[in-house]
């Protein structure tokens, strides 16, 4: 078959049109990947982008940008369920290799988002971690004004965009760091992330801190 998939002498399917309006949110989603999250920032608290893995994922283009102006936050259970199908997509597109699966994102964007609705986006984040957790998966909200902080540096409000929108990446070392105050998700982080610091793959003072003290907890409930 053919990369379409449509038999020879068919013409390919056709695809939905994309309005200049959408257009102009996905780039302004790209240019907020490339000239914030994969920069580093002052306020940040350490060396590096505000995502260490974007700019590789953007170089290889392995980000997916997918736009649902329909959605105004009005109904944040519309959101989570909209959240936990695109979960099922990702983890179903799971690569073997550890890098492959290190730059692959999804950016489920919400244009549409009423400003008064967007705290509502927090529950949300809330309401389907533990699915994103179990999967293997992390998410993270976006938006201007989200209260979420840097971990080290707890007065950079570091979840900020153009757009409101939701991330969804593999979950990888560093987020023991998001993981470790939670028993369950902490059982799912080291299930998959354990045997790198026994081999001492992982070496930033915070992260083995606190990955020892959650195994401790773990090994004693």
């Amino acid at each position: 078959m053919r990369p379409d998939s449509s038999p020879p002498g068919a013409c390919p399917a056709p695809k939905s049109p994309v309005s200049l309006t959408d257009l102009r949110h996905a780039h302004e989603v790209l240019d907020w990947l490339r000239d914030y999250i994969s920069k580093p920032h002052p306020d940040l608290g350490r060396g590096g982008p505000v995502c260490p893995f974007v700019p590789q994922s953007l170089r290889t283009d392995q980000v997916r940008i997918v736009l649902h102006p329909e959605l105004d936050g009005s109904d944040p259970g519309a959101i989570a369920e909209l959240l936990r199908g695109y979960l099922e997509v990702f983890v179903a597109g799971t690569p073997d290799s550890a890098v492959a699966r290190r730059q692959r994102s999804f950016v489920i964007a919400l244009p549409n988002v009423a400003e008064e609705h967007l705290p509502l986006l927090d529950g949300v984040h809330r309401a389907v971690k533990p699915d994103m957790v179990a999967g293997g998966a992390m998410i993270g909200q976006f938006y201007q004004g989200c209260p979420e902080v840097a971990v080290r540096n707890p007065g950079f409000h570091v979840s900020t965009g153009p757009v409101p929108c939701f991330v969804i990446r593999h979950m990888a070392p560093h987020d023991v760091l998001f993981l470790h105050e939670d028993a369950g998700w902490f059982a799912e982080y080291h299930s998959r992330f354990a045997r790198e610091f026994a081999a001492g793959k992982v070496t930033d003072p915070l992260m083995v801190q606190l990955f020892r003290r959650a195994e401790e907890e773990l090994e004693n409930r």
